[in-house]
């Protein structure tokens, strides 16, 4: 109901309703400036950690593990992983007609 009451409020100006739902197992429906660092309340003891916000993150990414960023290869075209031998033939058919008509201007 949250969200048809968002929507209908966007589409059609109907009021807004002012209720807030912060259970964590159903979808969080805030509006802005309806909630407060104090109603967050404190995050929970972690050792080693010495400020609130570093406590946050490191619950954050207990919870949510991060995936090391993949690196891409200095030309992607010709990664292994990748290989198309169709794609791969018209490509190269393309790069040369564009040197042919680099080398006649």
């Amino acid at each position: 109901m949250k969200t048809r009451g968002l929507l209908g409020h966007l589409v059609f100006k109907t009021q807004l309703s002012k209720t807030v739902m912060t259970d964590h197992s159903k979808p969080i429906y805030v509006l802005a400036g309806m909630d407060a660092i104090s109603q967050i309340g404190s995050p929970p003891a972690i050792v080693g950690s010495r400020s609130p916000l570093d406590q946050w993150k490191q619950l954050f990414l207990s919870t949510f593990p991060q995936e090391a960023e993949a690196v891409l290869p200095d030309d992607p075209t010709k990664d292994s992983k990748y290989n198309e031998s169709i794609i791969d033939s018209v490509r190269a058919q393309k790069m040369r007609s564009w040197s042919g008509l680099r080398s006649y201007r």
